[in-house]
């Protein structure tokens, strides 16, 4: 499934914005893309729970490990506390 992200880090690299739909779900035994929905959206899975910001610093953070950027480099800019998000990478 990473592979399928291989487009994302090729925008990394070349320092073009972009925004990623995902939904997360928290509490999930094991961390990773769990899969694709028919909109584009990218499910994802992270162990921590979605308390203060747990699991949206824990997203950010291993998506930026993912696709090769700086955590800072990358913000939620819709749905902050919800399970669908839309994250934004900013090359600067």
């Amino acid at each position: 499934m990473l592979d399928e992200l291989a487009s994302y880090k090729e925008r990394v690299k070349q320092g073009q914005s972009f925004s990623l739909k995902v939904k997360v779900t928290t509490n999930c035994p094991e961390v990773g893309i769990k899969g694709q929905l028919a909109d584009g959206t990218w499910k994802i899975g992270v162990p921590a729970l979605a308390q203060h910001g747990a699991a949206n610093k824990f997203l950010l953070q291993w998506l930026a490990g993912i696709l090769g950027c700086k955590a800072y480099q990358l913000k939620i800019i819709a749905g902050q506390h919800a399970s669908h998000k839309v994250v934004q990478f900013i090359p600067y």
